[in-house]
């Protein structure tokens, strides 16, 4: 677990330096749905809707696959 909130922790400094940094907020949204934090993983997601949609799409499959808790 230090690990995923090192790596969130980081996402989100790449974040506040390039906040339309798709590639980030894709990853970001990953680590939170490894997490167990889904709400948080679907406001990345619609973050990411209004700078790539195909990331965007990405991050959505993988919200769809990841089983509820």
């Amino acid at each position: 677990l230090g690990k995923r909130d090192r790596e969130i922790d980081v996402l989100h400094k790449a974040i506040k330096l390039r906040p339309k940094y798709a590639s980030a907020r894709y990853n970001l949204g990953i680590a939170y749905l490894k997490s167990g934090n889904k709400k948080a993983a679907r406001q990345e997601y619609e973050s990411l809707k209004t700078i790539d949609d195909g990331i965007a799409e990405a991050l959505l499959k993988e919200m769809n696959s990841t089983p509820q808790p």
